[in-house]
Order: C-alpha cells, then sequence, then structure tokens
C-alpha cells in the first residue's frame, strides 16, 4: 500500500511550501477541489521537516492552505509524532469535503505565530469509489525548542490544545511519563473513561496497542473513537501500534501521522528508546524478515538506558488469545539479546504482566524482559488464568503509567470500573 510514492506535481508542492514555511506573498490559490482519487500515494514534502509524508491510495490529490480556504468544522482533532518528539509535532483533524482551509496558531506562551499546512480527502465506502467525503488536515510543526510548552488553536473555532516537546538529548535523564491502552472497540463510551481517567495523571504521550475500532475500514467506528477523546487527544500525543481489527485499512493511514513507513517505526524521548511493530502485516513474511531485521537494528543501536517495544499481539498472555507462538519465535530472542526492559501488547482484553523473563524462562528481576498486556480499552473482556510467566493478571478494563526517572523506572496498572480508577499493580525497574 506504501511502497510507490507519487511524487506531487511541481506548482502543488511550491503551494506547499509557501504554504507551511509563512514566506511572503500568497502561495498559489488551490486548485479546483475534486473528486477524483488516486490508484497511487501522494508524497508531499514539508519544509522545514526532515521527514515526507505519503498519502494512502484513493485519495485525492492533496491541497495547499492558502490563506483564504474555509476551515470548515474540525473534529477527531489529534497530535503524533512523525518526527523527533524532541523538535516537532504533527496536528491532524477532519472536516468535510469542501473545507481545506488547514491553518494554526501557536506558540509558547503565545499564539504569535501562524503554520498552515495541507489537505486530502477519501470516501468512506469499503473500495473506496463513492464521492470523497472526509478530509484530513496535516500541519506538521519543525524546528521546536526541546523541553518546551506550546499552544495552538484553529483559528474561527473552539479547538484549542497544547502539547510539550521532549527533553533534549543532553538532557535526557529529566523525568517524564507516558500511558499505555489498547483494545477498546465495540464500546467507545467505556474508552471514553479509560481515555479519561488516564489523562488524569498527566502522561507526557500515550502508547495505544491497537483494536482501537472493530474493524479499520468503517469510518463511522473511528468518528466514535475520536469523539468520545476529544477532550483529550488534542493535547495528548499518541503513538499507534497497528492492531488486527485496523486490519491495515487505508482509513487508518489516513487518519494518523507517524514516523517512517507508520507500520513499523522507532523515537527517542528522554532516556528511553521506543519500537513499534506491525505484528498484523499484509504480509506474514514481514515478521520475521524486515521487521526483525528492522528491530534488531534499532535495539542494537540506540545508547538510551531504557528499551520499550510496542505491538498488538500478546508474547506471554493466559487469556483467550493467548501467547502468540510465531511472535515468540522471531521476536522474543531478539528481546533477549538486547536487553529489552519492556514489551507492550493488547490483544487479549484483560491486564497481565509477566515475571522478567528470557529464553522462555522466568528469570531473576533485572535479567529479563517484562511483558505486560494492556488490552482493557474498552472490548469484552476475556477471563485470565495463572501460568508459569505470570506475575500478574486481572480480567479489567484500565490502562498503565509509566513514570521514568534517572533511577528508575516505575509501571503502575489501573483498573477503572464506574468512571473511578483504583491502582492494582505496580513494578519498578532499576538500573
Amino acid at each position: 500500500m506504501l511502497d510507490h510514492l507519487l511524487f506531487l506535481p511541481g506548482i502543488l508542492a511550491l503551494a506547499l511550501a509557501a504554504s507551511a514555511c509563512g514566506c511572503a506573498g500568497k502561495p498559489p490559490a488551490p486548485p479546483e477541489l475534486s473528486g477524483a482519487t488516486s490508484e497511487q500515494p501522494f508524497t508531499v514534502a514539508v519544509p522545514g521537516c526532515p521527514f515526507k509524508i505519503t498519502t494512502p491510495v484513493l485519495t485525492t490529490t492533496p491541497v495547499a492552505d492558502d490563506d483564504r480556504a474555509p476551515l470548515g468544522t474540525p473534529r477527531a482533532v489529534h497530535l503524533s509524532w512523525t518526527g523527533d518528539p524532541a523538535t516537532s509535532i504533527s496536528l491532524l483533524w477532519e472536516s468535510e469535503f469542501r473545507t481545506p482551509g488547514t491553518r494554526i496558531e501557536w506558540g509558547s506562551g503565545d499564539f504569535a505565530q501562524r503554520a498552515a499546512g495541507f489537505s486530502y480527502a477519501y470516501a468512506t465506502d469499503l473500495s473506496g469509489t463513492d464521492s470523497p467525503s472526509v478530509r484530513i488536515h496535516e500541519i506538521h510543526l519543525c524546528g521546536l525548542t526541546p523541553g518546551t510548552a506550546y499552544q495552538y488553536r484553529i483559528p474561527g473555532t473552539a479547538v484549542l490544545g497544547r502539547f510539550a516537546t521532549a527533553p533534549s538529548p543532553a538532557a535526557a535523564g529529566k523525568p517524564f511519563k507516558f500511558a499505555i491502552a489498547g483494545d477498546s472497540r465495540n464500546d467507545p463510551g467505556q474508552w471514553g473513561e479509560v481515555l479519561t481517567s488516564l489523562a488524569a495523571s498527566a502522561p507526557d504521550f500515550l502508547l495505544y496497542t491497537g483494536d482501537a475500532v472493530g474493524f479499520g475500514g468503517f469510518q463511522d467506528e473511528w468518528d466514535a473513537w475520536f469523539d468520545v477523546g476529544k477532550a483529550v487527544l488534542p493535547s495528548l500525543p499518541t503513538q499507534f501500534a497497528m492492531g488486527n481489527h485496523e486490519a491495515n485499512a487505508r482509513l487508518y493511514f489516513a487518519q494518523f501521522a507517524l514516523p517512517g513507513n507508520e507500520q513499523f517505526y522507532a523515537f527517542d524521548y528522554g532516556d528511553a528508546h521506543f519500537v513499534v511493530l506491525n505484528d498484523s502485516p499484509l504480509s506474514d513474511e514481514s515478521i520475521a524478515g524486515e521487521q526483525a531485521a528492522f528491530l534488531a537494528q534499532e535495539l542494537a543501536g540506540t545508547s538510551r538506558k531504557w528499551k520499550v517495544v510496542m505491538h498488538h499481539r500478546a508474547i506471554y498472555s493466559s487469556a483467550t488469545h493467548g501467547s502468540q507462538q510465531d511472535l515468540q519465535a522471531a521476536w522474543r530472542p531478539i528481546y533477549d539479546q538486547h536487553g529489552v526492559d519492556l514489551v507492550f501488547n493488547g490483544h487479549d482484553h484483560d491486564y497481565e504482566r509477566s515475571k522478567p523473563m528470557k529464553g522462555g524462562l522466568a528469570v531473576a528481576e533485572g535479567k529479563g524482559t517484562v511483558y505486560v498486556v494492556n488490552g482493557g480499552g474498552g472490548a469484552p473482556l476475556y477471563n485470565v488464568a495463572s501460568a508459569g510467566f505470570t506475575a500478574f493478571a486481572k480480567k479489567t478494563y484500565g490502562y498503565s503509567i509509566v513514570d521514568v526517572t534517572p533511577a528508575a523506572l516505575t509501571l503502575r496498572a489501573f483498573a477503572v470500573a464506574a468512571g473511578s480508577s483504583t491502582q492494582i499493580d505496580t513494578l519498578t525497574l532499576k538500573k
């Protein structure tokens, strides 16, 4: 889906460049909005950023903001990182097809700066042959100051959000915290309770373990997922792992901006290196092939103190789906070899934490990898059992919070019921 790139025509690329950098003068007016979609992706260069954005197939030609186009009513506003979390942020939202305006006012302590981006649209039917009805807007800010709080607003709307950049590499020992949740499909109301509860801990970002929706090709399910998060997601950068229910759908790739090929990627935050994998790829050969090679390269190449991995299907689980043998064969030896500290999964709808594991056996604390299942975001809960690898397991909705300090990494797991949360498990790792 993402392998073949079609570069934008020169005039459109210039329009995007002028719009995004805030250059003097008006960029060319955007072309007449067309409902025609392309069988090939488009690639958009983002001025000032060291990455390009690739649209999925069956989307319309990207349109640069010209500072005059209507903004429409933003929905599904959310943040992620496509580039370095210390110096960049990616902001996305949706609107209806005929409102291509894509601009914000932003700053650190004020709204003195302006930025513009681009948009594209797609049809929501499974074949992608209907008229486009959903427009995706993307703005990418790069060259930001590490360790700095920022705010933004979409002019003429009620949208107001905040975010903070990660500390610089020189200040990598600065404390930070992140949240983990996943598997909210089938119950957006329960997902709203989980998200509201975890947001109260003020995490710097959220790792989502996949299966946000029942099927990634249904726009109404995505709309419901974003709608219950509208008070939280505009100020909480969220990094996704592909779940089997996302099904590598074009709507998933259209609505999120993630690093690299967006299927498997890595990023640094503070003194931790994060690797995110896709364990439900279009080709199963990717798991033991290109992804295993990518994983080994990333883990071998980092100098950060903590190594954290996230993917959807669980390496160790006592619930319905159980421990995934193909992933144990392909990735567990790499985790063992490179001393991965934590692996976060979903897929089973519960909370579980393994004992430290190495070579398929429980080992002493600090001598192996701890595997954590966070699949209690709203999907129907599964029964749990106790196995030789089990340190803790509970059938519950919930989430986890991880605090990272120069001395330790502390995980706290919370159960969510009737709108309140209760701590049920904790683990501290020291190095």
